[in-house]
């Protein structure tokens, strides 16, 4: 249900993936803000918010560099280089 809501009010009519991604986690994190305060019926504190834009940032990053280490096999040799240190 919440995709087929985001999907046409957020998504489509921002153009450029990266936007639409930007813009998915943006209202997504502001949507659980809003829940939350109609739960707690408190003031907001950003907390779910701040979730959504460190996970956002954090798998980009993943995205972006691992490709490369992936790619390079630096993951491969530093798990052969642990596995000769251990044994």
């Amino acid at each position: 249900m919440v995709t087929s809501i985001l999907h046409p009010t957020v998504y489509n009519p921002i153009r450029g993936f990266h936007y639409q991604m930007i813009g998915t986690f943006l209202v997504s994190g502001l949507m659980h803000e809003l829940i939350f305060y109609h739960i707690r019926l408190q003031k907001p504190l950003w907390e779910q918010h701040r979730l959504y834009v460190v996970g956002f940032v954090v798998a980009t990053a993943m995205w972006l560099f691992m490709s490369t280490v992936v790619r390079w096999k630096i993951d491969v040799e530093a798990r052969m280089e642990i596995d000769h240190f251990f044994h």
